[in-house]
């Protein structure tokens, strides 16, 4: 368990300055366009890539393989929604035909669902935490709480995705 957590940090310590990067990029922008986000959408689907290649290649202790799943699927699933969104920002010949495709939605319900996950991952972890699964490891649950909170983003996660993607 102490190894898997180890990595899971590792992880979360590699991928998550970069996904940061790119939005603060991203929000710096005064007045973003459709090929910024095309290319903020590039840097997100490139780190979700990357990440669950890490994911793919940890072998989760049977105690949390569950939460590792939720990861990863979510992880993939907003790789998908990402790589759409920005082929439609490509196309798109405005702001308003963007957020109305089907692409846009399927983005936005994807990252917005990131906070039930969220919800669900927590309250997994702590039965588990229950079930002493972690009584060698007490550190693991914050750990992987942390690489939760960066994988998915639970506490930034935009309550008006059309606001923070136009401004």
């Amino acid at each position: 368990m102490s190894e898997y957590g180890d990595r899971l940090e590792e992880i979360r310590e590699t991928y998550e300055p970069r996904a940061e990067s790119a939005w603060l990029e991203y929000l710096a922008l005064a007045q973003p366009t459709l090929a910024d986000l095309k290319a903020l959408s590039d840097q997100e689907v490139a780190v979700r890539i990357d990440i669950e290649g890490a994911l793919r290649e940890l072998e989760a202790p049977p105690e949390v393989e569950d939460l590792h799943d939720l990861l990863a699927g979510w992880t993939a699933r907003m790789r998908d929604a990402g790589a759409a969104l920005g082929e439609r920002a490509e196309l798109a010949a405005t702001w308003e035909g963007l957020l109305a495709s089907a692409e846009y939605r399927r983005f936005e319900e994807a990252l917005t669902g990131g906070i039930e996950l969220c919800n669900e991952f927590q309250a997994r972890l702590d039965a588990t935490a229950a079930r002493g699964a972690f009584a060698d490891t007490p550190w693991i649950p914050g750990d992987l709480s942390d690489v939760a909170d960066a994988v998915i983003g639970c506490e930034t996660i935009p309550e008006d995705l059309d606001s923070v993607l136009r401004r």
